[in-house]
């Protein structure tokens, strides 16, 4: 399957059905790439307004001028495709560190074992595994 080199738009979060928003900016775009080492995509997510990235830091979702490239675990729920972000790990665990949202709204990573919970999935520019 080839992918769209990007896919821009809003992702909104499947438990809350409240968009990924930073800074007030809720647009964002969407790049895919393939990497070869790992043999699977890897997505990086830019704020179609600033063109900052959205990156990590630790437990903490971080603005960014420097690329991040996220690992994207995408599955369906009642009829919508959604996406998981989680951070790639170069270390074979259980879980991984994976963009959540919070009941204010808000994001942060947390470490998730297993499927990823409703808040932790977002409706948007997917792409099948």
């Amino acid at each position: 399957m080839n992918p769209p080199e990007s896919i821009d738009g809003r992702l909104i979060n499947f438990q809350y059905r409240r968009p990924l928003k930073v800074n007030g900016n809720d647009q964002w775009i969407v790049k895919y790439k393939w990497d070869e080492p790992t043999q699977t995509f890897l997505v990086s997510i830019t704020n179609k307004n600033t063109g900052a990235y959205l990156g990590w830091a630790g437990d903490f979702v971080v603005l960014s001028t420097s690329e991040y490239w996220w690992k994207p675990f995408t599955t369906e729920d009642q009829g919508y495709k959604l996406i998981a972000f989680r951070v790639p790990s170069d270390v074979n665990t259980d879980g991984f560190q994976t963009l959540q949202m919070q009941d204010d709204y808000s994001v942060n990573l947390h470490y998730q074992v297993g499927k990823p919970t409703d808040a932790q999935l977002w409706m948007g520019p997917v792409l099948d595994n």
